[in-house]
């Protein structure tokens, strides 16, 4: 309390005139308040300091208990895989040997698709039917074409196309190719 009235002494002596005996008042209340409060400074200070001692110390244990937690954590799922991997290991030992793999290897042998005096006495009664007998149908139609335009222009010359045609109708492989597939079973 004197404190307080030094320190309003002081400011009511500044207001009237700035003198050292005003300043001395007003310092000497603030220095005399402060040492009335100083116990009461003190002691909040101390209090902030534990407080916040007892923070750090709490959140160094909360990150000391996570690390904790996540090193055992890890530690089992580490566990928890080398039982699975022996595990496996031992299922595998028993385990029967697999199946070997069945493989079948099929040969389809050559066959004869057409016969060549057939497409040759096709194409005799009738041009390109031979060509279509043997699976060409666009030369077939062609021919049957080109050789009846050439007899109705000039007899000799359809006489000729058609022997080219049967010779064609005659000619190429009537075997199909020989073929070998494997067919896994």
């Amino acid at each position: 309390m004197a404190g307080v009235l030094l320190a309003a002494l002081g400011v009511a002596f500044l207001t009237i005139a700035a003198s050292p005996l005003a300043r001395g008042l007003l310092v000497c209340g603030a220095v005399t308040m402060g040492a009335a409060f100083m116990p009461e400074i003190m002691r909040l200070a101390l209090r902030g300091a534990r407080l916040l001692e007892r923070m750090r110390h709490e959140a160094v244990e909360r990150r000391m208990r996570g690390l904790d937690e996540t090193t055992q954590r890890q530690q089992a799922e580490e566990e928890a895989r080398l039982r699975l991997a022996e595990q496996q290991r031992v299922a595998a030992s028993w385990a029967t040997p697999p199946q070997a793999e069945r493989v079948m290897v099929v040969r389809e042998p050559r066959v004869k698709r057409w016969n060549r005096w057939v497409a040759v006495l096709l194409s005799v009664v009738m041009p390109g039917l031979g060509q279509g007998y043997k699976g060409e149908v666009a030369a077939g139609i062609a021919w049957c074409v080109i050789v009846v335009a050439a007899y109705s222009i000039f007899t000799t010359l359809g006489v000729m196309l058609h022997a080219c045609c049967c010779i064609g109708a005659a000619t190429g492989d009537p075997w199909t190719e020989e073929r070998t597939s494997v067919v896994r079973v």
